[in-house]
């Protein structure tokens, strides 16, 4: 049963129905970036085998785009009025594909998470499985392989090398400026892209994250990850492919799956040197603007930046992974998230996964790389280090992955906990682009955070060793009464009934 009441339940068929587009990658098909179609501000292209636009009616119709919910950018946050990644997808197509559910697909050629066959009408559910276990390593190895594969095959989707102004100019004719990606680097450019800082003048501005930071962390990366699973899934023509998840919550001062059967083993320097699969991994995106400070430039995917590398459990930080009692502290709290819906949230499930909130007290900690106050998500990509511990660029490590689909098992789990309800996720006062309306940048045309922010079971996937009443199979491991400070905030579920 998807969460929500009566009004969600409306709401969300209806931007359902009326918003469905594109194939839920981010920024654009190439198949639309060309001069005809960006002047028209229109990304309706034909599928292939069909004659009509979008597939024709029964399966779907160019229409305009429906505006967000969210509404406009808060009043002393004006300079973001100027940012393409506001009032997405707008500023590039106000038409795409509207398909007719389950279909799905930015010409509808696909089907919704969870649907299969040429009509969509069979319902699909793929396991999600711990890649430590043996009985796995056949997973392990297909999804090794298939980053490699994704790295060498063009994605059908572009990427641009400047803002959407460096495209137009002075009688507002639009040359557009993309370049075609390689399926796994378009992952890293489009996480970067989330991120990237918002000039002002000389002044860089950080905090407004699309991504991180804010309800739709856990929205935004689900989404992110089902569309790599998906790529992945048509890239080694396998249905039932899944990423395995790496349960890092072992306290352990060491990287168990940092070895060259696996992900790579680091030498003294950091290098994977003797890695099959990683020695010559390129990293892209990880540069630092000329003033050295943040990251603000669009990221060019075709300059490759430097060698993969890692340096597991060096950090002061992070010296050591989280443990799964640090999970038990977080699954106690009722509450998804809470005011201000940022690193300063208090008892904010949220802010315990992604790291900026004391496991112990479930209160707000300012991180700082000698305080070691950075928990969960966070610790991880700290202790790995290197451009794990960068956060735009962090998808270049193949090792991203596993880690967020287990942090995507973490939200999953307490969403059965709790039997979440929609009406958790905040419908304004976030920041922009995060919040239950809003569309993620940077996918297009539309997906909602409210699209995401159901059962796992909704979307076709689930679990290895997780009930659908939140109980894991390391739930002895994990249960501590631990509440913090937060009190009657807080359940600390020894079991739970099964949810009908």
């Amino acid at each position: 049963m998807a969460p929500g009441n009566g009004n969600f339940i409306n709401m969300f068929n209806v931007l359902l129905v009326l918003a469905l587009a594109s194939a839920v990658r981010g920024q654009f098909p190439t198949v639309c970036v060309d001069e005809e179609n960006m002047n028209a501000k229109k990304c309706c292209p034909v599928p292939e085998g069909f004659t009509e636009e979008c597939g024709g009616e029964g399966r779907g119709l160019c229409d305009v785009i429906v505006p967000s919910p969210e509404g406009d950018y808060q009043p002393h946050f004006w300079f973001l009025a100027d940012d393409d990644r506001a009032k997405w997808p707008t500023r590039f197509f106000n038409q795409t594909c509207h398909c007719k559910f389950p279909f799905w697909g930015y010409d509808c050629s696909e089907c919704w998470f969870g649907y299969s066959g040429t009509e969509c009408t069979e319902q699909s559910m793929n396991t999600r499985t711990n890649i430590m276990y043996e009985e796995n390593y056949g997973v392990r190895d297909q999804y090794l392989n298939a980053v490699g594969w994704a790295r060498g095959n063009t994605s059908d989707y572009s990427v641009m090398l400047s803002v959407y102004e460096g495209m137009v100019d002075e009688n507002g004719y639009v040359t557009p400026n993309f370049t075609e990606v390689s399926i796994y680097d378009y992952f890293i450019w489009i996480h970067h892209y989330a991120i990237k800082a918002v000039m002002v003048g000389d002044f860089a501005y950080s905090l407004q994250d699309w991504a991180h930071l804010g309800p739709s962390f856990t929205t935004w990366h689900r989404m992110f990850g089902l569309t790599m699973e998906r790529a992945l899934r048509k890239l080694i023509k396998d249905e039932d492919f899944a990423i395995p998840y790496w349960d890092w919550a072992h306290g352990s001062t060491t990287c168990d799956v940092c070895h060259d059967d696996w992900f790579g083993a680091s030498d003294e320097f950091g290098m994977l040197s003797t890695s099959p699969y990683f020695s010559e991994w390129m990293t892209i995106c990880n540069f630092l603007d000329s003033d050295n400070v943040i990251y603000t430039e669009i990221c060019d995917p075709r300059e490759k930046v430097g060698l993969l590398a890692r340096f597991p459990g060096q950090s002061v930080a992070a010296p050591t992974l989280p443990v799964k009692t640090d999970l038990g502290s977080i699954m106690n709290l009722d509450e998804y998230d809470n005011p201000p819906y940022n690193t300063l949230s208090n008892c904010s499930f949220r802010n315990g996964l992604g790291g900026s909130q004391s496991p112990d007290t479930g209160m707000s900690e300012f991180i700082t790389l000698s305080s070691g106050g950075i928990h969960n998500h966070g610790r991880v990509h700290v202790f790995l280090g290197s451009v794990m511990a960068d956060v735009p660029p962090s998808p270049s490590d193949p090792l991203f992955f596993p880690h967020h689909v287990f942090v995507d098992r973490i939200f999953e789990q307490w969403s059965r906990l709790h039997t979440a309800e929609l009406d958790q996720f905040p419908e304004s006062g976030a920041k922009m682009g995060q919040n239950r309306w809003a569309y993620l940048v940077p996918f297009t045309p539309v997906v909602s955070n409210a699209q995401m922010f159901v059962r796992s079971w909704d979307l076709g996937f689930d679990y290895q060793e997780l009930e659908r009443n939140g109980i894991s199979a390391d739930w002895d491991e994990m249960f501590t009464t631990n509440v913090g400070l937060c009190g009657n905030r807080a359940t600390a579920y020894r079991e739970k009934p099964i949810e009908s």
